[in-house]
């Protein structure tokens, strides 16, 4: 899989419940720079979804609710899945263009063709184009 650099230390008071830190898979942004998504959780908090954006003029940081593996729908947009919730963003800004989600979860993205999302649930097989906009569906 791909190398993770760490991208900084934090000191945890010894009374408080250190975080668990997910890192999922960092993406070229297309734009010359990278995309790194993570999770972070306190005992008893679901995740909170972090990507950021890493350019050689330094990082932004965007919150959105889903973080796992992004995937390029096209030059603009980026796409990822939690399993529930489908988000589609500007990869530069990071700006949430619209979102989905598959209540019963178990929703993944496969690779498609460019401008396309192929998102497998357990209801399904569908394929979205870049408004969400489903184009073809598979039971």
């Amino acid at each position: 899989g791909p190398s993770v650099e760490l991208i900084g230390q934090y000191e945890v008071v010894p009374t408080s419940p250190a975080p668990v830190v997910k890192m999922f898979q960092i993406t070229d942004d297309g734009h010359g720079g990278r995309l790194v998504p993570w999770t972070v959780q306190y005992a008893d908090t679901p995740p909170e979804p972090h990507v950021a954006r890493l350019t050689t003029d330094g990082r932004l940081d965007f919150a959105l609710p889903a973080a796992s593996d992004i995937v390029k729908l096209s030059a603009d947009l980026g796409a990822m899945i939690d399993g529930k919730t489908l988000v589609v963003f500007d990869l530069v800004t990071g700006e949430k263009k619209w979102a989905r989600v598959f209540p019963k979860g178990g929703a993944r993205i496969l690779p498609a063709p460019p401008g396309t999302l192929i998102v497998v649930h357990p209801q399904g097989t569908e394929m979205l184009d870049e408004t969400g906009r489903i184009v073809q569906r598979r039971p």
